[in-house]
């Protein structure tokens, strides 16, 4: 068995060598950011000595321990049987065999139905669905058997659970591109999943992939008491009658949504227009009632509409079913749905809004937020791209169906989705492109998805999946992929991001804790014998928290406006859209529901309550501007402007030392020419020629502004009547207001008696802000200009990929000042054309000709998100809460005067060439600089800037990206406090 071991090890890590030198060879294969922004929030890591007192993790260590030694104990019990090619022991024991073995199985001939091969015949696959808190065969923990048996799967044309994991595999397409001999000698696990005793245990077969990413998928026991969790048979029909009991499941047992969902969802029309199932045609009901909404691509075909020329017979009875009105067959099922889940009306755009009159239509979409928030439940044709098509499992036949064998007398299926993760066939539909169907999928009740498998049931606090036998207790959640596999599969992702991250630069050598021992990376220091930093290691913990479940209407509790906000942006700015002017109506009814019951707005789908750091939006492609013919439909400041995804970056890990922006803008406002005058007149003693005159100068001027009250913009006054929170889990500030009851803010809003701060005059931003000149500039790193203050200006980098460690999309640069990093840019305009732009404007570093077109804009100052605990201890981090540190960044250091802060001078070294800042570094996001240059600042180390550019012939600018940048290199490249308008 150790020589069959050896030999395959020695042939796997020939062919591992052979992809890695094929990968090296690649250059075009560079690696990126393992970690989205959300996957970031959904890992909490710490510095060990920051868990706790000495004490707590005295007793904390001492508890693991002695749970580790009784499962190690337990695992020793037993002789730990590997299959290679054969069963068998690597080490002779006199333990006991596991309960799942079967040391002599029964062998059936191949042609029997249950027949199975020489490696699955000696695992009891009842044990492993029956019996809780066996051994696996590789270490204490958890049921998981390692086999090296994935080529006896791809082969194997007879075996009941190889076809089972061998139909799966190619039905998914997990390994397209391998052939079956490829597989000889490949391993793959079986995990058993163990939620409790009240939920049934499922397999999880858990793939090797490529070193990052191992596939997984579940099968499930169908035979036997229907236990949560279980499977359930699915037929090519959608199982309507268990649907229908789902619904009613929520509607009698779910607890009511919450108080400011139902009020922002409210009807403010005592009727609804609606198709009347049972007489098929168009009535008039008085609201509230109970009735469905269909919620369906369009797909640009045409289809019968009600409009004034349809009305009358739309609504006569059976007015639907006359011979010239040709339904599209979406909407024929749709109308059958509705009538087998016994619910009287069904809501459907095209039937319910008159579309030939403008008055009618723009009132119908004033309340789409109402009518697909009080439906009972809206049918989603999820999987459709033409009306024409019909919904899957009702008109339609399903197009995959479950795959299932009969093992060992038993009836498994494989589930067609893994409740841990993002459910693929929904993310990845038509239907989630669209941009009214993100409102109308956000804001429904309950929602019924039909899709090419099954049937997915949302409502607000759990989903179902039709081939699982469902969970009733609300609070249940799906767990993480468990950390002895998941953490296994991809701690590159979490290392590469510690390791590039520039707040812990300050530890040279880092050290990751995992279940099983201590992994130590240590820096290079040619200096040492050995080549490595001597400089001890802190030890980092990393634990990966649960995936929220995906509901329907979003939990409002717990959340700030904020999160809730930056949240949805994420999911609707990526949408598409027949009519680019729908950007903002489609987000309407989430604008609505994000600011039910406080005093606040939104200005072109940006926030009043967070204006400034709404600004910050970033874009995650290549973007292109909504037109109309060649008209903006917006201002540039939006990200509803743009066509493509743009996001808000979060906080980082689940529980980042990390501190809110700060507003560094002083807003200004437009004033009528009267108000001047009047002001004049008022101060000191005047003539009336002198007002006279001073009239003639108001009237002749082409912009009239004064600078509103800043403390009201960043309410400082009236401290005491809002209370600050610790959310100790995320390590943040939150804020409360009795006028406000349940509600979290990031920072104090406008109370119900206070009016509101207006930023936008018209669809123009106007601030004074401290501004730098930017210019093109060609590999500015091999041209450094070490004396300081030479440049009034900043670089952005042309041809300097080299700089970056890993992969740099196009639209994400460098910035400089006099060639060392100062920050990070990612821009939301057409790259190619700015960059064509830019070689034509190159000049002399002293005299550039683009000097006075782009420049930086300072918004907001920040900081990078550290990893607890922070650095000046936990007392003075929570004594910094928001207003505080507004104040003392605003008004104590950046409007003490017009000129740049007084920071220190940068560092001029004799030879920088072998200084660590000039390495290149990992892009994940945040912004790097040159450490050694441009010192320390204070907790606010960035400014969060806008790249603007001043258009030919306006007096406006145009945003086109969004940036941080250092703030001591920012003030070395002199600052000048300008006015700005943005446009």
């Amino acid at each position: 068995m150790q020589e069959d071991l050896g030999a395959l090890y020695q042939t796997r890590g020939g062919a591992g060598l052979a992809a890695a030198d094929a990968r090296q060879a690649d250059k075009s294969a560079k690696d990126k950011d393992g970690l989205t922004y959300d996957e970031l929030e959904r890992i909490k890591i710490y510095l060990e000595e920051s868990d706790g007192s000495s004490e707590e993790k005295a007793a904390a260590a001492e508890a693991e321990k002695e749970r580790t030694r009784e499962a190690e104990a337990k695992f020793n019990e037993y002789k730990h049987h590997q299959y290679l090619k054969r069963w068998g022991l690597l080490l002779e024991s006199s333990g006991r065999d596991e309960e799942w073995y079967i040391a002599d199985p029964e062998v059936l001939p191949e042609h029997d139905p249950g027949y199975l091969c020489p490696m699955c015949r000696h695992i009891d696959f009842e044990v492993l669905f029956t019996q809780r808190g066996l051994p696996g065969n590789q270490q204490a923990g958890p049921t998981r058997i390692y086999l090296f048996g994935l080529g006896q799967v791809m082969s194997s044309t007879n075996c009941a659970f190889c076809r089972l994991l061998r139909r799966t595999i190619v039905d998914r397409a997990i390994f397209p591109d391998r052939r079956a001999e490829d597989f000889e000698g490949e391993s793959f696990y079986l995990n058993v999943l163990d939620e409790g005793p009240d939920f049934a245990l499922r397999l999880e077969i858990e793939l090797t992939g490529d070193g990052t990413h191992n596939p997984r998928f579940i099968v499930q026991r169908l035979d036997g008491e229907p236990v949560p969790l279980k499977g359930r048979p699915v037929e090519p029909t959608a199982d309507l009658p268990h649907l229908k009991e789902l619904l009613h499941l929520c509607e009698e047992t779910h607890p009511p949504l919450h108080p400011r969902i139902t009020d922002a969802l409210a009807f403010t029309s005592p009727t609804l227009r609606i198709v009347d199932v049972q007489t098929s045609c168009v009535v008039q009901v008085p609201t509230p009632c109970r009735y469905a909404c269909l919620s369906y691509v369009w797909g640009g075909v045409e289809q019968p509409e009600y409009t004034t020329s349809t009305r009358q017979l739309f609504e006569s009875p059976n007015g639907l079913l006359h011979p010239s009105i040709d339904l599209p067959q979406t909407i024929k099922d749709a109308l059958q749905v509705t009538r087998e889940l016994s619910i009287p009306y069904l809501w459907v755009d095209a039937l319910c809004i008159l579309q030939d009159d403008l008055a009618d239509k723009s009132a119908v979409i004033s309340q789409m937020g109402a009518i697909y928030g009080n439906a009972a439940i809206t049918i989603v044709a999820t999987t459709n791209t033409s009306p024409l098509a019909g919904i899957a499992g009702v008109s339609v036949p399903r197009s995959r169906p479950q795959i299932i064998e009969q093992v060992k007398g038993m009836t498994l299926a494989v589930a067609f989705h893994d409740s841990r993760t993002a459910h693929p066939e929904l993310e990845g539909s038509t239907w989630n492109t669209r941009a009214w169907t993100f409102q109308e999928g956000l804001l429904s009740r309950c929602t019924a998805h039909f899709i090419s498998s099954h049937t997915v049931f949302r409502c607000p606090h759990l989903t179902f999946n039709e081939d699982t036998v469902p969970v009733h207790d609300i609070s249940y959640r799906p767990p993480p992929i468990p950390k002895r596999t998941r953490m296994e599969e991809t701690p590159h992702d979490v290392w590469v991001h510690v390791w590039a991250d520039p707040t812990q630069d300050r530890f040279p050598n880092k050290a990751f804790a995992t279940d099983e021992n201590t992994v130590v990376i240590y820096a290079v220091d040619n200096s040492q014998p050995d080549g490595t930093s001597p400089v001890p290691a802190p030890v980092y913990r990393v634990e990966e928290l649960g995936q929220e479940i995906a509901g329907s209407i979003p939990r409002l509790e717990g959340e700030t406006l904020w999160d809730i906000y930056r949240s949805a942006v994420a999911s609707y700015s990526s949408r598409q859209m027949g009519l680019q002017s729908d950007a903002i109506n489609a987000f309407a009814g989430v604008e609505r529901l994000i600011a039910q019951g406080t005093n606040t707005t939104f200005w072109y789908g940006l926030p009043e309550f967070a204006f400034e750091q709404a600004l910050l939006w970033q874009p995650r492609e290549e973007l292109a501007r909504r037109t109309d013919g060649n008209k903006a439909l917006f201002p540039s400041w939006t990200w509803a402007a743009w066509e493509g995804r743009g996001t808000y970056r979060g906080r980082g890990w689940s529980n980042a030392i990390n501190f809110r922006p700060v507003s560094v803008v002083r807003w200004l406002a437009r004033e009528e020419p009267d108000w001047y005058i009047q002001m004049f007149a008022a101060t000191g003693e005047r003539s009336d020629a002198e007002i006279q005159a001073f009239a003639e100068q108001v009237h002749a001027a082409e912009l009239l502004l004064r600078e509103v009250d800043q403390s009201a913009f960043l309410k400082l006054a009236d401290r005491n009547e809002w209370e600050v929170h610790r959310n100790t889990a995320r390590n943040t500030h939150f804020f409360t207001h009795a006028a406000y009851p349940e509600v979290r803010f990031d920072y104090p809003i406008s109370l119900p008696h206070e009016p509101i701060c207006v930023r936008p005059s018209g669809d123009a931003l106007i601030m004074k802000a401290r501004c730098v000149p930017v210019v093109f500039a060609e590999t500015p790193h091999r041209t450094r200009v070490p004396e300081p203050f030479q440049h009034a200006y900043l670089q952005l980098g042309l041809h300097d990929e080299d700089r970056s460690a890993n992969f740099r999309h196009p639209w994400q640069r460098v910035v400089y000042h006099q060639g060392y990093r100062a920050g990070f840019l990612e821009l939301n305009v057409p790259v190619q054309p700015l960059l064509d732009e830019a070689a034509q404007t190159q000049g002399a570093p002293d005299d550039p000709p683009s000097l006075g077109t782009y420049s930086l804009v300072a918004v907001a100052r920040g900081c990078l998100p550290d990893i607890a605990p922070p650095k000046g201890g936990w007392d003075l981090f929570w004594q910094l809460e928001p207003r505080v540190t507004q104040y003392n960044v605003c008004f104590n250091e950046e409007w003490r005067g017009t000129g740049p802060l007084d920071v220190p001078p940068p560092v001029v070294f004799d030879d920088d060439e072998g200084l660590l800042s000039n390495r290149p570094r990992n892009e994940n996001g945040d912004p790097h600089w040159h450490e050694e240059r441009f010192t320390d600042t204070t907790v606010y180390e960035v400014y969060h800037v806008l790249f603007l550019r001043k258009l030919e012939g306006k007096k406006h600018s145009e945003r086109i990206g969004v940036g941080r940048i250092n703030v001591n290199a920012f003030h070395h490249a002199k600052p000048e406090a300008k006015v700005v308008v943005l446009k």
